[in-house]
């Protein structure tokens, strides 16, 4: 067998080897802001013959174009105006969360503003529902509109003006707790949400 030939066979045999296994080839993807400075991504998969999740991070280059992580796993759905609003998953001590609504605003920390975002919607609309969940997030002129799977309600969306955006930030920053995603350690700010009662 010439060199050639044993070559081309060593290159069908190690990539039989990596599919058997599971392995793959790592990939990444860096979207940055076109002025360097701003909001931008990163991006990572693995090409394999599996099928293999896309996971994107949500970054921050400053003045300085030094780059900032603000959130691991976010869902692609960034509105952004002077702050930014985005869909991220969250890991706690008793495990997975779901989809949360987070704000962030330079120099931070990120803040989650889901419960709050929910009692504004419930008192539109007339009713609470415990098993609200984020679906998806749009920008609008003046703010953003949130889609929100909430048992009975007719319109599921949520509108927020970017003051009502920043109103939130500013309380649950004033009387929140600084916490950390369990599984990637990421900072952020929650504040324990107490619905409203008409008892007197």
């Amino acid at each position: 067998m010439n060199k050639k030939i044993k070559n081309i066979f060593q290159r069908i045999a190690l990539g039989f080897c990596v599919c058997l296994v599971g392995c793959g080839i790592p990939h990444s993807e860096v979207d940055k802001p076109p002025t360097g400075k701003g909001y931008g991504s990163k991006s990572y998969w693995v090409e394999s013959w599996e099928p293999s999740g896309r996971t994107t991070d949500l970054h921050y280059w400053d003045d300085q174009k030094k780059d900032h992580l603000i959130w691991r796993g976010i869902n692609n759905e960034v509105e952004i105006d002077d702050a930014a609003v985005f869909i991220g998953r969250l890991n706690s001590e008793t495990g997975f969360r779901g989809n949360h609504l987070f704000a962030f605003q330079p120099p931070g920390p990120v803040v989650d503003i889901t419960d709050q975002v929910f009692a504004i919607g419930a008192k539109e609309k007339g009713t609470m529902s415990k098993t609200a969940s984020i679906s998806s997030l749009r920008k609008l002129d003046d703010g953003v509109k949130i889609g929100a799977a909430f048992t009975g309600w007719t319109d599921q969306g949520i509108k927020l003006t970017w003051s009502q955006i920043y109103d939130i930030m500013r309380d649950v920053k004033e009387k929140g707790v600084v916490r950390k995603d369990r599984v990637w350690g990421t900072s952020y700010i929650e504040k324990e949400f107490k619905p409203e009662t008409t008892d007197k």
